[in-house]
C-alpha cells in the first residue's frame, strides 16, 4: 500500500507505514510502534470524537485501523 500523507509519501504494510510516520514525527526518541499507534489512536479520538481500535492489542490491527481511519478522515490519500 502507497499512501501520502502531509506532502510525504508512506508505503508498505500498515505496521510499516506507521512506523514511518513514527520516524518523521519522533526523531531520536526512545518509543516503540505501539506505543506510538496508541498515541496516534488517542489523538485522533480526541480530536474527532472516534474510537479507532483503542482496545485491541493486536500491532498490527492497531495500525490498520490507524491508516484507515487517516484515510477515512482525509488526513492521508491513497496512491494505490
Amino acid at each position: 500500500m502507497r499512501i501520502e500523507m502531509n506532502g510525504k509519501e508512506y508505503q508498505g504494510d500498515y505496521v510499516e507505514i506507521i512506523n514511518q510516520l513514527k520516524k518523521d514525527n519522533l526523531i531520536e526518541k526512545d518509543i516503540s510502534t505501539y506505543e506510538y499507534a496508541n498515541d496516534l489512536a488517542y489523538l485522533m479520538m480526541r480530536f474527532f470524537d472516534k474510537d479507532v481500535d483503542t482496545e485491541t492489542t493486536d500491532l498490527e490491527k492497531k495500525c490498520e485501523g490507524l491508516v484507515k481511519e487517516l484515510l477515512r478522515k482525509g488526513l492521508a490519500k491513497r496512491l494505490d
